[in-house]
């Protein structure tokens, strides 16, 4: 046991994770020693999920979390609040499931009254464990539409008692719902926001406040969920300082209006990841501007393909990942594998190309006279075209033989 004390925290936690549950358990309440050094890494996310299913079990959790009988949640770098819907299934249709003696059986629907008593204890022991945990860095928040509205309060003050949050994942439910406030929110590095495109325009404000106050926020992710009115990143952009761009690193946008000028540039200059789909925007000046302005990126993921995206690939080296998605242009596939892959054939590691249809988006000849010079590729997604795997079994098993994730 002496010997054991004497390790390095971080061997202590290696030992640790190779440990099944029940011997992790018994391992952690050896000593108080061994007990100080897993239990912050052990109770390092904090899964807050109220429903219909097991509403007994899961209120009970929250009520020992907020009485202090456990003590989780004070080690808790990460929040996860995913369901605050006591009358909520998390199945579809409705209908709850449990297992029963290795059965698979309905599970009964809690009635009003037990809803109602899980919503009272809901508003009583949620601050409560909240305000323990005060170690917190990230909080991924799924509103959803069943959430009772003095929830977010509750959550929303959360947020703003927080002197170390750096991380915010947030989806919008979907229904009416308070004022956040999010703009009260200072010193972000990550922003992650999924919504319907009227929430999002209704906290655009808000969160250009949000962003204006983080200096040093370098990912931004937008994902509108359908396009009828796409929020426009600008908007998002215009309340910082133009004397002190952003120094974002990764940037993320679905369905969204993105528009590459004097009010987003100077924000783009240290990019380093891009993610841009179904955009509602002309997109053919984007890699233009990108390839004029030099901002060269070592991760790419896009449903945008023309000769702009494979010139501006094509114009660099260095790329680690490349996503193409949804791809349906065969037209592009020869200049692809034979002008752009080898550009980046010595520092490429990721390689997702999904096309629509079969053809030369596909794993075949041309393909492989690419990949089989990407020395440090590790994951590969392609489509096969059957006929080719059919005719050249060899070849493709040569091709990937070295992939440590083919998919």
């Amino acid at each position: 046991m002496t010997r054991l004390l004497s390790l390095a925290n971080e061997l202590v936690h290696e030992i640790d994770k190779k440990l099944d549950s029940l011997t992790r358990k018994n391992f952690r309440l050896t000593c108080k020693q061994i007990n100080a050094v897993i239990m912050p890494e052990l109770f390092s996310r904090l899964v807050i999920k109220i429903n219909s299913q097991r509403l007994d079990l899961t209120i009970s959790q929250l009520q020992a979390l907020a009485l202090g009988t456990s003590k989780a949640a004070e080690y808790a770098c990460t929040v996860e609040i995913l369901s605050l819907s006591p009358g909520m299934s998390p199945f579809p249709g409705g209908v709850d499931y449990i297992y029963s003696g290795g059965q698979k059986i309905v599970a009964e629907i809690p009635v009003a009254s037990k809803i109602e008593w899980a919503h009272d204890n809901l508003r009583e022991f949620l601050p409560l464990v909240l305000a323990s945990a005060r170690r917190v860095k990230t909080v991924i928040w799924d509103m959803q539409v069943l959430d009772p509205q003095w929830s977010q309060a509750i959550v929303s003050n959360f947020l703003f008692s927080l002197t170390n949050l750096e991380e915010l994942a947030i989806r919008f439910p979907g229904i009416e719902y308070t004022d956040l406030g999010l703009h009260r929110l200072t010193s972000l590095r990550k922003l992650y926001i999924s919504g319907y495109s009227n929430e999002l325009a209704k906290e655009t404000e808000s969160l250009a406040g949000l962003v204006a106050n983080s200096p040093a926020l370098s990912h931004f992710d937008i994902d509108c969920i359908d396009s009828e009115t796409s929020p426009a990143l600008h908007n998002f952009l215009r309340k910082v300082n133009h004397e002190h761009p952003l120094k974002l690193h990764h940037l993320g946008a679905r369905a969204c209006y993105v528009e590459l000028n004097a009010a987003t540039l100077p924000h783009l200059r240290n990019l380093k990841s891009l993610r841009l789909e179904l955009l509602n925007s002309p997109t053919l000046h984007i890699f233009d501007t990108l390839r004029k302005e030099k901002i060269y990126v070592n991760a790419l993921a896009t449903d945008i393909l023309d000769r702009t995206v494979l010139e501006y690939m094509a114009s660099y080296t260095g790329m680690e990942q490349i996503s193409l998605l949804h791809i349906s242009n065969d037209e592009f596939a020869p200049m692809f594998w034979d002008q752009v892959l080898p550009r980046h054939a010595e520092t490429l590691v990721q390689l997702d190309i999904k096309p629509i249809y079969e053809g030369n988006w596909c794993f075949g000849e041309l393909a492989a006279q690419s990949l089989v010079e990407c020395k440090n590729l590790s994951t590969l997604s392609l489509a096969l075209k059957r006929e080719d795997l059919a005719q050249n079994k060899a070849e493709t098993t040569d091709a990937i033989g070295s992939l440590t994730s083919p998919v």
